[in-house]
Order: structure tokens, then C-alpha cells, then sequence
């Protein structure tokens, strides 16, 4: 899907923008939403983001997985992106509960997670996957051959 594309393109390429974007979601969004809540007039707002971000909190580690998944399917073409997808979550979740480490790694998961879904939602610049690319240029032929075929008849006529 559109979405997996862009997920490991952010896993891969922008990787420590992911992390930034990840770390400033977690460190503003609460602060954000108690601000937002002790002013009378955009508590509302305030209390709307307060279930935004649990959930962001929750996918996160399900974002990391899938765009890890994706990134390891892109580069070696043998692989089936279900079952990476089943043996990336069965690592991630053996490594979180290792003492110490676990934390670390859980910690990373959710800064990248949360960096790679908010790139996802907000990206301004539009990328194009390799599927898309491919329908423009199928496209890019049929409205070649429809404007033949429409000088063909103005010809005949």
C-alpha cells in the first residue's frame, strides 16, 4: 500500500528525522494538551488530543514493524511481507523484554513509530512508489492513444 511505501522510505532514508519528529511528538503533545486544557476556550481541543496521543502511543510500535518489514522486503525481493511482518513484531517484542535493554529499544520503537506516522499524515511532498509510477505512465499511454484515435476521426471526417 501507499502507506508501506512512504513508512520505509521514512525507515530508511530519514530515519533520524523520524526520531526528531518522534521525540518532539512526545515531549510537546502532553504539554500541548495541559495547555491547551487550563484555557477556558480550547479545553475541548485540549481534551481530544489526550486520546490522540495514547493512541500514538499504542501503534507506534506497530508503525516501527511495519515499516521495518517493509524496508527488509524492498531490499531482498524473496522475502513475503506477512510473514517479516510476523518475525519483525516477534523480535521487537523478544528484545523489550530483555532488563535494561528492552527499555531501550521499546523507547526507539515509539520515537520512530510516532516520527514515521506523523511524516506519513502530514508529508506535504507527494511520493510516488514504484506501483503508482507505473500506473502514471499506463495512464500516460491510453491518453496517448485516445488523443490519436480522436485525430484519426477528425481526419476521416
Amino acid at each position: 500500500s501507499k502507506f508501506t511505501y512512504k513508512a520505509q522510505e521514512y525507515m530508511g532514508k530519514h530515519i533520524l528525522k523520524s526520531i526528531g519528529i518522534g521525540l518532539f511528538t512526545l515531549i510537546v503533545m502532553p504539554i500541548a494538551a495541559v495547555v491547551l486544557i487550563l484555557i477556558n476556550s480550547t479545553a475541548g481541543i485540549g481534551i481530544t488530543l489526550i486520546p490522540i496521543y495514547m493512541l500514538l502511543l499504542f501503534i507506534a510500535n506497530a508503525i516501527t514493524a511495519i515499516a521495518f518489514s517493509a524496508m527488509l522486503c524492498n531490499r531482498s525481493k524473496g522475502m513475503k511481507f506477512p510473514i517479516v511482518l510476523v518475525l519483525i513484531t516477534i523480535a521487537l517484542w523478544a528484545l523489550e523484554i530483555i532488563p535494561y535493554i528492552g527499555t531501550i529499544v521499546a523507547f526507539f520503537s515509539i520515537l520512530i513509530g510516532m516520527g514515521i506516522l506523523l511524516q506519513v499524515i502530514f508529508s506535504k511532498n507527494k511520493t510516488i512508489s514504484k506501483g503508482e509510477e507505473d500506473i502514471e505512465k499506463i495512464n500516460e499511454k491510453i491518453k496517448e492513444n485516445i488523443e490519436k484515435s480522436e485525430g484519426k476521426e477528425i481526419e476521416k471526417q
